[in-house]
């Protein structure tokens, strides 16, 4: 039942077992409001290849929040965008509630994706990201709404990530 799962779900969080990663949109996109994402603090426990790399990055990006919101006393959430018609972006960073980074994980180098796209060109985000596992490009993609996409390698981001 719902209220067994969450109670299981809670006590994981507890544990440090997982975290949850919260939707963020609004009518004007047709967000999706409920759903959390759930992530192991320990990656490997996913069950496939994609899925740990997803699970990595995000826990990088929630170590790297929280660092800043203790360095900078700055307010930084980490959330992601999923709308009902399927679009979807992996990590939206907001700053003091407004997105300030895109971030869009990929196993290959690859287009632009879709669901970045989307969102990008219904919300003002400065900075934008898509990320590749295996990738080996590192260049700016098209400009979309005051923003611009970089594709780069994963080994490239996260190194750059205090």
């Amino acid at each position: 039942s719902f209220p067994t799962i969450k109670k299981w779900i809670e006590i994981f969080e507890k544990l440090y077992g997982v975290f949850r990663i919260y939707p963020f949109g609004s009518h004007k996109i047709k967000a999706v409001k409920k759903e959390a994402k759930l992530y192991f603090w320990d990656w490997c426990q996913a069950s496939s290849e994609s899925a740990q790399f997803e699970n990595l990055v995000a826990v990088h990006l929630l170590r790297w929040v929280h660092w800043m919101q203790d360095i900078y006393g700055e307010k930084y959430e980490l959330r992601y965008f999923r709308n009902t018609v399927g679009h979807e972006v992996d990590f939206i960073i907001l700053l003091n509630g407004n997105p300030h980074y895109a971030i869009e994980v990929k196993m290959d180098d690859r287009p632009l994706d879709q669901g970045i796209k989307y969102f990008m060109e219904r919300v003002n985000v400065p900075y934008a990201f898509q990320i590749a596992r295996h990738g080996k490009l590192d260049y700016l993609g098209p400009k979309l709404k005051g923003g611009q996409v970089r594709f780069i390698p994963a080994a490239r981001f996260l190194a750059c990530l205090p």
